[in-house]
């Protein structure tokens, strides 16, 4: 099959990401999400991969890396989210987590490109960070401006965060290539 790199006017409207690019710069900003999140304590990543490792996970040992977890400075919010996150997720795989120097790696790319686009970069670590999904922030755009309807508001996060994406892909890629 033939995949044209641009087939419209350069008017802007084909700025998106093909579907495999779609799905590895949302993999990495995932990892990355999490790696900000849990990065704050050393030994969280830690405690969590080794009960992944686990094929089956017993109340006991949940409760034991909650307990653990906890005293690390999590706090049950973050934690909740994480889990729930396990949860819905069908095949755990090695993509959970990242090193340190693939999480600095990210970071690193995130605040050089963003560094001039507060509003990119908060929408961004809602929703990768603190995992919130796109309905609820629309939501709260609606709530905070209720003179433009919620669609709009939908359509308007859909936008920033897919603006966001593209604006990432590129620089993460050749940062993750060298």
């Amino acid at each position: 099959m033939f995949y044209p790199d641009s087939v419209a006017k350069a008017d802007g409207a084909d700025l998106k990401l093909r579907t495999l690019e779609k799905v590895w710069i949302q993999g990495r900003l995932r990892m990355w999400g999490r790696w900000a999140t849990f990065g704050k304590s050393s030994e969280a990543p830690g405690i969590l991969s080794t009960l992944i490792a686990e094929p089956t996970v017993s109340k006991a040992a949940l409760k034991r890396a909650m307990t653990q977890l906890k005293k690390t400075g999590l706090n049950e919010a973050e934690l909740l989210a994480f889990f729930e996150e396990m949860q819905s997720m069908q095949a755990v795989s090695n993509l959970t987590f990242c090193t340190d120097d693939e999480g600095l790696k990210m970071n690193r790319v995130i605040a050089d490109v963003l560094s001039r686009d507060r509003g990119l970069l908060n929408i961004l670590r809602d929703h990768y960070c603190y995992r919130r999904k796109r309905y609820p922030m629309a939501e709260d755009l609606h709530e905070k401006h209720p003179e433009i309807s919620l669609i709009t508001c939908r359509r308007r996060i859909d936008t920033w965060l897919n603006t966001a994406e593209y604006m990432l892909y590129k620089p993460m890629y050749e940062a993750f290539r060298k």
